[in-house]
């Protein structure tokens, strides 16, 4: 899948996922937003390519995703930059 495909897809999905998330989830959970993008960059690494169900995913992983993995993740991805995955799959 093209580049700008992948790009059409992560902002659709990245934007449906936000609508479902309360302003208090948000603010009671900073890193909300970091746990999206990894979750849907994940699911396009895989192939995924529908944006629908690449947002339900997300979604499902922000409730079941360990917080201390998540916490883990964050400080990965502040610490290599949100773009930058050095190769590795979460």
């Amino acid at each position: 899948m093209g580049t700008a495909r992948n790009i059409e897809l992560y902002s659709l999905a990245y934007r449906l996922a936000l609508k479902q998330i309360s302003e208090l989830q948000k603010r009671e959970q900073p890193n909300i937003a970091l746990r999206l993008h990894a979750s849907i960059r994940r699911q396009l690494k895989k192939g995924a390519n529908d944006p629908f169900f690449i947002a339900v995913e997300a979604l499902i992983d922000l409730v079941t995703f360990p917080l201390d993995r998540a916490l883990e993740l964050t400080r990965h991805l502040l610490a290599n930059g949100l773009g930058d995955d050095n190769g590795k799959s979460y």
